[in-house]
């Protein structure tokens, strides 16, 4: 998990007006070694600990509230290592299609979590290997999506978006203006285009907010007005990986389920219009569901410190019912979602009840798997990483920027 993974450091001296931006697995490894959260390495002795053992952790700290706290930092832990392990699968072979076809081969060696968070790894790791070798690269899935299970083309796709947003946002200079932000927002386009299947298009793109919030933050609200010109569902596939990258930041390791939570404020702070606001909740929603996938106690106690604070729409639900569909193309057969559907608070609390049965049950009603089918057969995939604008507003926008996305050239 600690291994270095970015690509070598560009000679600074070649041009004084680059900036060296870190590949952004390389900066969340830095946030998590253990020297960066205290002088000692007991923090990091703690870490592993709950890491391998949940359990007897939550016995030495008891408490439901601990217990689940435990339970989800291991949760994180895990399926960032299991994300940066995928590494390893790209050493001696310089076949992508070897690599992917040894994969599916021993894939269920991995089991259901592990394997997610790896299939996402791996495709970050080759995108990055096949844009060292040719840029403007294209037809990356399509090459290899015979070779897999149609679940695993989810993981792929954001892994590969968040290869070409992490390179795109590498060759952004010190004094980054309107328009080098606007050429490396119409780079990452055509990169998610040419190379995402179809109906997945956002499924690639959304990996962009969550690489600009982690690498470049500053740069959020420029490329958000740069979207605006060009599609609304841009902008929502945007902030929709903000909200993503908010469930992963080390900045806030502290549990989703304490009171004190600052992922879920941000999301309802920092972006600067509704639509924004809607899809960081559900993006936050839809990290914290499928991370916790195994664990609903995670989700029961997030409800009980913060249900009280999210908005009356349902875009918190949309995110969980987005993770529950992922999770179920990529594991139709697993018990995870089933014991979600089982699973009812251990409390006399009404509103905690009936919180649970609107959000975090949603994917059990009886609509859920016609739902699924839909958006496989309609080739909509990518509404799983967006909450789309309203459709009495969406009308006239939509016939406002037409021209726009032609002169951009954007199709999707």
């Amino acid at each position: 998990m600690l291994t270095s993974v970015s690509q070598p450091r560009r000679d600074e001296t070649e041009n004084e007006n680059r900036t060296y931006t870190p590949d952004f697995i390389e900066w969340l490894l830095s946030g998590l070694r253990v020297e960066s959260f205290a002088p000692s390495r007991s923090v990091g002795t703690i870490l592993d600990f709950a890491c391998n053992s949940p359990d007897i952790a939550a016995l030495m700290w008891p408490g439901s509230l601990t217990s689940a706290a435990w339970l989800e930092l291991r949760n994180k832990l895990e399926a960032f290592r299991a994300f940066t392990s995928a590494r390893r699968l790209t050493f001696g072979s310089t076949d992508t299609s070897e690599v992917w076809n040894c994969w599916a081969k021993s894939q269920n060696q991995h089991g259901d979590f592990l394997g997610l968070w790896k299939t996402e790894g791996l495709a970050y790791y080759l995108t990055l290997r096949e844009r060292n070798r040719k840029p403007m690269v294209r037809g990356l899935i399509s090459r290899h999506a015979d070779q897999l299970p149609e679940g695993s083309l989810i993981p792929m796709h954001t892994g590969m978006g968040l290869a070409f947003a992490s390179e795109e946002l590498r060759q952004l200079s010190r004094r980054e203006g309107g328009q080098e932000i606007r050429n490396c927002v119409v780079r990452y386009l055509h990169l998610c285009e040419k190379n995402s299947l179809d109906g997945y298009f956002s499924a690639t793109f959304e990996a962009l907010g969550l690489v600009v919030l982690l690498l470049r933050p500053g740069l959020l609200v420029a490329i958000d007005r740069q979207l605006a010109d060009i599609d609304t569902d841009l902008q929502a596939a945007l902030w929709h990986g903000v909200g993503r990258g908010l469930y992963f930041t080390p900045t806030n390791l502290l549990p989703c389920t304490s009171a004190a939570w600052p992922s879920l404020n941000r999301a309802l702070r920092d972006p600067p219009h509704h639509l924004g606001r809607e899809n960081a909740q559900a993006g936050l929603a839809w990290a914290v569901a499928l991370v916790n996938v195994r664990n609903p106690v995670v989700m029961e106690l997030f409800l009980k410190r913060h249900a009280c604070r999210l908005p009356a729409s349902d875009a918190f639900s949309k995110g969980v019912a987005s993770a529950a569909v992922v999770w179920h193309l990529w594991s139709p057969n697993s018990n995870y979602l089933r014991n979600y559907c089982s699973h009812h608070p251990h409390s006399i609390d009404l509103e905690l009840v009936a919180s649970w049965e609107r959000i975090a049950r949603i994917h059990c009603r009886p609509e859920f798997l016609p739902w699924v089918e839909q958006l496989c057969l309609n080739h909509r995939i990518g509404d799983l990483f967006r909450v789309v604008a309203e459709a009495k507003d969406k009308v006239s926008i939509r016939n406002d920027q037409l021209a726009n996305r032609r002169a951009y050239g954007v199709k999707k």
